[in-house]
C-alpha cells in the first residue's frame, strides 16, 4: 500500500444476472478513469466504498458515524475538510489492482443503486468548497441527460437548419457523441476483453449510456431517502460445501475472463512503481 490519507483501489464487477449491467459496469469502469487524476484535487470528486483503505488516525478523528445514503463520497469529502482544517493537504491515491465484487443482479437494481448514489451526492454536496459546485454540477448533468447527446447529433445533421452555428455545433456534438465510446474502449481495455467482440459492445453503447443513466435522472427528479443495499448472488452451492458459494458460478458467468485475472492478486514488481506514479 502507498502512504496516503486515503487509497482507492480500483474495482472490477463480475457479471451476476443481467447482461445489460454488465455492459453498463464495463462503460462505469472506463468513465472511472477519471479517479486517476483525483491526487491532484483537495477533494476528490467521489470514493467507491467497496474498496478503500484508510489511514487509521484519520480514520479515528473524523469517523464513519454520519447520516447519509452514499458513505464511501460522504467519507472522502468530510475527510478532506478535516485535513484542509488543519492546515494539511488531503492525501489520495489509487491503487491500480482490481477488487472483484458484483454487478447489480437486475436493470431494477441497477436503477435503485445509481438513484441513490445520485441522491446521496446531492444531498451531501454542501460538503464542497464553493469552488467545486460548478465541476460537481457539470458532472452530474452530464451524467443524468448523457442519453440526450446522441439525438442532439442525429438532430444537428437531420435538421440544420434549426441548429444555430451549424458547423461548430455539428463537430461539437460529433466530439461529445464519440467520448461515450472512449469510455465504453477504455473499459473494455480494463476487462481484457478480446477484440473480437469490440464491435458488438461499441454498437450497443448508445443504449448502455441510456440504461447508465437512467437511475440518476431518477435520483435527480425524485432523491432517494434512505439506504438501500444492493442485492448480491450467492451462487452455486456446491457439494463439498453446502453451506458456500461456489466461486467457479462467477467464472461461468464471465467466461471472457482469462485464470490469470480470477486468481487472486499477487504482488509484482511493478506494484512499487505504480502506487506511487501519483507522487
Amino acid at each position: 500500500m502507498p502512504a496516503a490519507d486515503l487509497i482507492q483501489i480500483s474495482e472490477h464487477p463480475l457479471r451476476t444476472g443481467s447482461w445489460w449491467v454488465y455492459l453498463c459496469e464495463v462503460f462505469r469502469v472506463g468513465y472511472q478513469r477519471e479517479q486517476r487524476a483525483f491526487h491532484r484535487m483537495a477533494y476528490p470528486l467521489y470514493a467507491w466504498g467497496g474498496a478503500v483503505a484508510v489511514r487509521h488516525e484519520l480514520e479515528n478523528e473524523v469517523t464513519w458515524d454520519v447520516p447519509t445514503i452514499t458513505e464511501d463520497t460522504t467519507y472522502i469529502w468530510r475527510a478532506a475538510k478535516y485535513v484542509d482544517q488543519q492546515g494539511g493537504k488531503f492525501e489520495y491515491r489509487l491503487l491500480n489492482r482490481r477488487f472483484r465484487n458484483q454487478a447489480p443482479p437486475s436493470i431494477r437494481e441497477m436503477f435503485n443503486q445509481r438513484r441513490r448514489w445520485m441522491s446521496g451526492t446531492l444531498r451531501d454536496m454542501y460538503r464542497l468548497p464553493k469552488r467545486y459546485l460548478p465541476l460537481q454540477f457539470t458532472r452530474i448533468i452530464t451524467w443524468t441527460l448523457s442519453p440526450v447527446i446522441p439525438l442532439l447529433s442525429v438532430l444537428a445533421f437531420l435538421y440544420p437548419q434549426f441548429v444555430p452555428q451549424h458547423g461548430l455545433y455539428q463537430i461539437a456534438s460529433i466530439a461529445l457523441f464519440s467520448m461515450l465510446f472512449v469510455y465504453m474502449i477504455a473499459g473494455l481495455v480494463e476487462y481484457r476483453k478480446y477484440p473480437e467482440v469490440w464491435p458488438v459492445y461499441l454498437l450497443m453503447t448508445p443504449l448502455v449510456v441510456t440504461l447508465h443513466a437512467v437511475g440518476a435522472f431518477w435520483g435527480l427528479l425524485r432523491p432517494a431517502t434512505d439506504f438501500k443495499i444492493t442485492e448480491k448472488t450467492p451462487g452455486r452451492v456446491t457439494a463439498e460445501q453446502p453451506d458456500r458459494a461456489s466461486a467457479a458460478t462467477l467464472a461461468d458467468l464471465n467466461p471472457d475472463l482469462d485464470a490469470k485475472i480470477m486468481e487472486p492478486n499477487e504482488p509484482e514488481e511493478e506494484d512499487e512503481a505504480t502506487a506511487s506514479a501519483n507522487d
